[in-house]
């Protein structure tokens, strides 16, 4: 068995409880997953997520790669700006979901989900012209913070050379927090405003990028891993790679048809998803609340009566709705809010009701 990767601020998750996941040694939680939620709902967390894929993208030919590979438009972002887009193989499946930032005009960086990491790469490799383009994985360069909730402004503004405020959503900048370089952006997945730090290890050495750990906790900021962050994004009717997306659920199944864009020119997978507009999906995307008490769980059956209509793709307790709540594929005349089925949960058929996504309010983007 290989050693777990191991991120730049393992030396502060020491407290926390340790899993591994996707090939990383990382936190579930530190003093609680309903804790640290809260804390993001109501004041400011904090999350290591330094395993996430960086992909650098540069050359003259970079922008023409990226619009061929992905599903949004990529070319509509100036430098600065960062865009959501998935990665479809040729039947429309999903490879992976991420967010292209784009540094300059002929360097993007590419983050994706960590158990993506070679796919993703392998996979623009895999459609490199012959001149004009270079790929840098540069996942291991670069320690990744997050801090996210109502008062992540504030905490970051007495470190940052820049006025946070002043930034756009899903914008960033080359700045410095604590007079180091960085690269600070107002992007995150947990529904909250807050913002995402770059930090290249050739300016930010370890005990540098745990002080500054230790900075946004001294604002105010909780330390949170990744049971609150799914949690969150659950809340917030995010989908996960795994749970809602995989290679056989195609963008428009899973409503992200508002990222794929058919008038930008061609790209893998737009005859399929084309073909798919067309017609009706089969199986749709949809929240869920429970009707009692039972946290729903991947892969739980959905029933109406003795037929079985669906299947649970994520589940979880709200603190927030103070109920259980979960996204499902449900068949296409199921998938109206109001209409109430049954979940196989051990062996017992509970009730449910499909509900609107997202389940809380959104504030990322309110800037």
């Amino acid at each position: 068995m290989s050693e777990l990767r191991k991120t730049p601020l393992n030396g502060v998750h020491k407290e926390a409880r340790l899993v591994d996941y996707a090939g990383w040694e990382m936190p579930v939680y530190y003093s609680g997953i309903l804790e640290e939620h809260m804390a993001v709902r109501r004041i400011a967390g904090m999350f290591d997520v330094s395993h996430m894929a960086k992909i650098m993208v540069e050359g003259p030919e970079a922008i023409d790669l990226l619009q061929f590979c992905l599903t949004n438009n990529i070319a509509r972002i100036g430098p600065g700006r960062a865009i959501y887009s998935l990665m479809c193989n040729p039947q429309g499946g999903v490879i992976d979901d991420l967010i292209v930032y784009r540094f300059s005009d002929e360097k993007y960086m590419v983050v994706a989900n960590a158990v993506n990491e070679q796919s993703v790469y392998y996979w623009l490799e895999g459609h490199l012209p012959d001149k004009g383009v270079s790929l840098s994985n540069l996942t291991d360069e670069y320690a990744l913070v997050t801090i996210q909730g109502p008062i992540a402004v504030k905490i970051l503004k007495p470190l940052m050379s820049e006025n946070p405020s002043d930034m756009k959503y899903f914008g960033f900048a080359f700045t410095n927090l604590l007079g180091r370089p960085c690269v600070v952006a107002r992007t995150g997945y947990t529904g909250e405003d807050g913002f995402e730090i770059f930090l290249h290890r050739s300016e930010w050495s370890i005990e540098q990028t745990e002080d500054l750990w230790e900075h946004l906790a001294a604002g105010g900021a909780m330390p949170c891993g990744l049971g609150a962050r799914d949690n969150l994004r659950i809340e917030a009717g995010y989908p996960l790679y795994g749970h809602e997306l995989s290679d056989t659920i195609n963008p428009l199944q899973a409503g992200m048809g508002w990222a794929v864009k058919f008038n930008k020119g061609d790209f893998i997978g737009r005859s399929a998803l084309e073909d798919e507009e067309r017609t009706e999906p089969v199986e749709l995307l949809v929240g869920f609340k429970m009707l009692e008490r039972s946290v729903p769980r991947q892969g739980y059956a959905i029933f109406n009566g003795e037929e079985q209509v669906g299947h649970v793709t994520s589940g979880a307790y709200s603190p927030v709705r103070k109920e259980d709540i979960g996204m499902a594929y449900v068949l296409e005349p199921y998938a109206s809010a109001g209409i109430r089925l049954e979940a196989l949960v051990r062996q017992r058929r509970l009730p449910l009701e499909i509900v609107s996504k997202p389940f809380v309010e959104i504030r990322a983007g309110k800037v």
